[in-house]
């Protein structure tokens, strides 16, 4: 039995109960599973994690622009790259209220994945799918360090750490899939000076495009392709982006089918293969992305090798860490 002790005027009685339901739907507890492997402190670490969650969501029901994470544990770089998201590409919000999965260790720290969330659209350009999932990188003291969208998380983690080795292989593994999931939201956030630093400055930027020829074949004029390839320099990339980010008022760019390899010769070289689904306001195209990077300083790795070219049934030579000579 619910009972009334004092005399409340209906209207400060439907404020309170909004109130009251307002905070009930945004607040998000965070836990890890039974099998996670976690730091000291891990509990601290949740806390911290849920208070994260529930700005998100409190930013997402309050209809601000970016959330506030006054109170939570968070690097300013993180932030930024919350912002970002939120101003350029798009804003999410977690669904669940109560989030519990597994932490995995990477190479700077640990993860967490595989938290649902919903696209909420800044306006009527975003297209693509809407349910994500969010992926949450902190360190061993609970400091978070990065906060990032996928798409297909536990079938990108399956695929990154099929073929590794050993449990450091593993944790190298979910720190290149990490940096992928950051290299393409600069794309989406159109952050070039993020790419310019992701980039080594002698990096190899191959482009390829389809080139078809009409010829005549027993009688009946057929249309025969070629992938014409065309070397960039990073400066020649860098312009041309720039000058992409400009003309479209919306860049959504997505990666699946994703691969790697570790180099034979080099622990820290790793290579990459995505097909990479491009969608802007003036363009569109699907193709296979292939990129060599280079954690030798893990705290800044580079792409050393970015080649693309198109989706085509005719055309199934993307390169691999074979074709490259890494000095």
């Amino acid at each position: 039995m619910i009972r009334v002790l004092h005399k409340v005027k209906p209207a400060v009685m439907l404020l309170i109960l909004g109130l009251i339901g307002l905070t009930s739907k945004a607040s998000v507890s965070f836990s890890f599973d039974a099998i996670s492997v976690t730091p000291s402190g891990s509990a601290s670490i949740e806390r911290n994690l849920s208070k994260l969650l529930t700005a998100i969501n409190n930013a997402a029901e309050g209809g601000l622009e970016v959330p506030d994470f006054t109170g939570v544990n968070i690097e300013p770089g993180a932030i930024e790259q919350v912002n970002r998201h939120w101003r350029e590409a798009a804003k999410y919000k977690v669904l669940k209220n109560s989030i519990i999965t597994r932490c995995l260790q990477d190479m700077q720290g640990y993860q967490v994945r595989s938290i649902p969330v919903v696209i909420i659209p800044i306006d009527g350009t975003y297209t693509e799918a809407k349910n994500r999932e969010l992926t949450v990188s902190f360190k061993a003291n609970g400091l978070i360090t990065g906060v990032r969208l996928a798409r297909q998380l536990h079938e990108d983690r399956e695929q990154f750490l099929t073929g590794s080795q050993t449990s450091m292989d593993a944790r190298m593994r979910l720190e290149v899939l990490k940096w992928v999931e950051d290299f393409r939201s600069y794309y989406n956030e159109k952050n070039i000076a993020a790419l310019e630093q992701i980039y080594s400055n002698d990096a190899l930027i191959i482009t390829g495009s389809v080139v078809r020829t009409r010829k005549l074949v027993d009688g009946k004029v057929t249309y025969v392709g070629k992938v014409k390839f065309k070397e960039k320099s990073k400066i020649e990339y860098i312009k041309g982006l720039k000058t992409t980010f400009k003309r479209n008022k919306y860049i959504h760019l997505d990666f699946d089918h994703i691969s790697v390899m570790q180099s034979t010769s080099k622990d820290y070289v790793y290579g990459v293969i995505l097909r990479q689904k491009w969608n802007s306001t003036t363009y569109k195209d699907t193709g296979w992305l292939f990129l060599v990077w280079d954690f030798s300083n893990p705290d800044a790795p580079q792409v050393l090798v970015r080649t693309w070219q198109p989706e085509d049934p005719e055309f199934a030579g993307v390169p691999s860490l074979e074709d490259f000579f890494i000095e």
